[in-house]
Formats: C-alpha cells, structure tokens, sequence
C-alpha cells in the first residue's frame, strides 16, 4: 500500500490517512480509546461520521480529477491498549443529497 495523504481535510471533515493499493483508494478513519468507559473506538464512527468523511473523500476524489467511479474503500483503524484492529469496508461509500455537493 501506498500513503497518499495524511490528514486531509475539506471544510467539514477530516480523513486520517489516504492510501492506495492495485488501484483502490482507500480513506482511513484511525480511533484510539484508552479504555472502554466511552465504548469502542470503532463505535465513534457514527453514521454522521461516515457521512462527514464520505463527504471529505467525494472533495478528495474532485480535487484529484478522479470521478466518482474511482473505486473506494472505507477503514477504520481501531486502537486499544489490548492490540490494533483494522477493519477493512467498515462502511459504503453514499454520497446522495447534502454529501454530493463538493465539500
């Protein structure tokens, strides 16, 4: 895999990490948790999340001349004391109504 971008941002969201690999972008949302009192680090990435970073990854994918057929694909790096857990297309790419605008 290769690392294209590291904390991209657009106007409203932020994607941790942007890689690529045989001709898939992939965005990575990393979340770290110290413990479990406020849940699993994976459980921050709320549908309103996603929808924030599929916003930010549609800004992403224009800024780059890349349509919207580009493949994609959603992670999500979640760590804890206990070890590293990488979830690979934790989540769709949906980019209809208020996310299709570029962000």
């Amino acid at each position: 895999m290769r690392i294209r971008e590291q904390n991209y941002r657009s106007r409203r969201a932020e994607v941790d990490l942007i890689g690529e690999k045989d001709g898939t972008i992939i965005f990575f949302e990393v979340k770290y948790r110290r413990s479990g009192v406020s849940g699993s680090p994976e459980s921050a990435v709320t549908p309103a999340k996603q929808k924030r970073i599929c916003g930010c990854a549609l800004r992403y994918l224009y800024e780059k001349g890349l349509g919207t057929d580009q493949a994609v694909r959603f992670d999500v790096i979640s760590m804890r004391k206990e070890g590293i857990r990488w979830i690979k297309d934790a989540f769709p790419f949906t980019f209809s109504g208020r996310n299709s605008r570029v962000w």
